[in-house]
């Protein structure tokens, strides 16, 4: 029993030690905040929304190059490449209104 249990705890840390970290604030380029605005890594479910201070979170067991993509009605949707390494990563967004 004892050595299942220890097989099992193992096994989680592994998985909890795979997930990488992305968050960061999305602002317009007058520097406020957006809500609302939909984050994710380009052809994946992983995500997140920014909330009523711009802010997003969300962890991905995703690794390598990816593309990370911010979009909203009436901005320029955004694109910038990420690498996954395992390090949190921190972006800054700004978006710009359509015209």
């Amino acid at each position: 029993m004892q050595k299942g249990l220890t097989v099992i705890a193992i096994l989680l840390s592994t998985v909890l030690k795979a997930q990488v970290k992305i968050s960061g604030k999305v602002t317009d380029t007058k520097n406020k905040p957006l809500v609302g605005v939909s984050i994710t890594l380009k052809n994946t479910y992983d995500g997140a929304t920014t909330d009523s201070t711009g802010l997003f979170q969300f962890e991905t067991t995703e690794k390598g190059s990816q593309v990370l993509e911010a979009s909203i009605s009436g901005y320029r949707p955004f694109e910038q490449a990420v690498t996954l390494s395992g390090s949190p990563i921190v972006l800054s967004i700004a978006l710009k209104e359509l015209v």
